[in-house]
């Protein structure tokens, strides 16, 4: 089997910093499959947005390729910081016994992954946990890895914790194809209805760090044979001649933020008749 080179990096809330490399053998068996990752908020807000396109940014100065947002990363980061907040520990071996590699790969990402942690009371913003992974070595390797494709960002905050806030990137080699756009919400017409019409006005929210919006409309999930369209900034577009007979019309919902395109899948049943 193939070596890969595994970066595990930990950052301390006092500003202590200690970082470890090591060469592990690929091929690692999902013991937990996906038992052990589910939690309660997988969302991803504002803040989370915002190191986003702090750390894509900084990647782009830098010559290399912004990340994406990986759903299964994100589950992962999402379930290590609330295990960390709510369990009251700081290390990169979970509560259940698992490293990072394995923990990523029971949660559905690559085996071939690094992570950074951050505690702190004072890392309540996305531009604090940054400037700390950053004055670090290790962490800012992870950072800068051309490798690195995706990633999963996470925060959590418990009051009676040690350390207060908790703060999770996963990063990832391989695409897994997932995006995660927890920021886009689909107005009108609602997802998963019978459409009125072969004429709708799709209208959605979103947080305010959405630079622009793609929307992309086909008969297959993910297709574009029926529409394609850069709106800007726009939240609401009218298309026509969209599919009838009760055909079932795919939505992909496109999202800029931080210089990488995430979206968001919706399925709706065509109108009865072509109206």
């Amino acid at each position: 089997m193939p070596e890969f080179r595994r970066i595990r990096n930990l950052l301390g809330a006092i500003f202590a910093v200690a970082a470890l490399t090591f060469v592990a053998q690929g091929g690692a068996t999902p013991v937990q499959a996906l038992n052990n990752c589910a939690v309660a908020d997988t969302t991803f807000d504002e803040a989370e947005q915002a190191f986003l396109g702090i750390i894509n940014q900084y990647r782009v100065s830098n010559g290399l390729e912004p990340l994406t947002v990986s759903v299964n990363l994100n589950r992962t980061a999402s379930w290590m910081a609330q295990d960390l907040a709510t369990k009251n520990y700081f290390s990169h071996t979970d509560s259940s016994g698992r490293d990072p590699f394995q923990r990523n790969f029971d949660c559905g990402g690559p085996y071939d992954s690094g992570e950074n942690l951050a505690a702190g009371k004072r890392i309540t913003s996305a531009q604090a946990a940054f400037q700390l992974w950053r004055s670090s070595s290790g962490h800012n390797k992870n950072m800068l890895t051309a490798g690195y494709t995706q990633i999963g960002i996470a925060r959590a905050y418990n009051a009676s914790a040690r350390y207060g806030w908790y703060w999770v990137t996963e990063f990832g080699v391989p695409d897994d194809g997932t995006r995660m756009s927890s920021s886009l919400s689909m107005v009108s017409p609602q997802p998963t209805t019978k459409l009125s019409s072969t004429t709708a006005t799709f209208e959605w929210t979103s947080l305010s760090a959405v630079e622009a919006f793609k929307l992309d409309i086909g008969t297959t999930s993910g297709g574009s044979d029926v529409y394609s369209g850069n709106l800007g900034q726009a939240k609401k577009v009218t298309v026509g001649d969209l599919p009838w007979q009760s055909r079932t019309v795919y939505v992909r919902l496109w999202a800029l933020v931080g210089g990488a395109w995430q979206y968001t899948d919706y399925v709706y049943t065509g109108a009865d008749w072509y109206v």
